[in-house]
């Protein structure tokens, strides 16, 4: 059986800021989560988590990662996380490449490989399947990552880059998770503190004389700093 792009791409890395949200089973608990707090940074916002989303592993188990009302996105625990087991379908690149696999079975390097259609997840130029690494716990990835359960019934755990594991490294602020803006695909995701020296929190970035009309800047992740970066008013900014 042949696995193409398009399946590959549901199975594995949020190109994300969230896959994490799509398709996943949710337990909504109705509380606040998190202190309140105002900044003068472009705009007005609170750092709490207003009627928090579970977002849900595979299997119906808590992922860590809660989605507040806004849409943000937050890790509040450090669960284990459930392991995609690998299979036997035949990777095919969707738009070519120099694989460097065909099966799970060549991914062997580390604990928990599969062959992925790379190209496929994270809109990046061909590069055909090459092997991909997931994790049970924060234990299993490299110094300043962390696992991130994968989220519903077709994702994996991977290690994301993180300054922060959970809120309670925040210091009342929230881990937050997110990404550079990039108008032409996706980024790779990571965590990093929302506090209240944070510059914005999803959509509290003033509009002024840097966007055109209807167009907003984005609050992203950049550089472990919560921005508000104007180049998302701009159109046509893809090359």
């Amino acid at each position: 059986m042949l696995r193409f792009g398009a399946v590959i791409a549901a199975r594995v890395r949020t190109g994300l800021v969230f896959l994490l949200l799509a398709g996943c089973g949710s337990d909504d608990s109705g509380d606040a989560v998190g202190t309140t707090a105002m900044t003068a940074g472009s705009g007005t916002f609170t750092l709490t988590c207003e009627r928090p989303t579970a977002v849900l592993q595979p299997g119906g188990n808590p992922s860590g990662f809660e989605t507040c009302d806004d849409g943000f996105v937050h890790r509040v625990s450090a669960p284990i996380c459930v392991v995609t087991p690998p299979d036997n379908a035949q990777c095919v690149p969707l738009f070519g490449g120099d694989s460097g696999c065909s099966t799970d079975a060549d991914c062997t390097e580390r604990p928990f490989g599969a062959c992925i259609d790379t190209e496929a997840i994270d809109g990046s130029s061909p590069s055909g399947c090459q092997c991909e690494y997931g994790c049970e716990t924060d234990a299993d990835c490299p110094d300043g990552r962390v696992c991130a359960c994968g989220r519903g019934p077709s994702s994996r755990s991977q290690c994301i880059v993180a300054s922060c594991s959970t809120d309670a490294d925040c210091g009342g602020g929230l881990c937050g998770l997110g990404a550079p803006y990039n108008p032409c695909g996706t980024s790779p995701v990571s965590l990093s503190c929302l506090t209240a020296d944070s510059e914005c929190r999803r959509s509290s970035c003033v509009v002024d004389e840097q966007c055109a009309e209807n167009l907003v800047p984005a609050c992203v992740l950049s550089n472990d700093a919560w921005i508000c970066d104007y180049s998302a008013c701009s159109i046509g900014s893809c090359g």
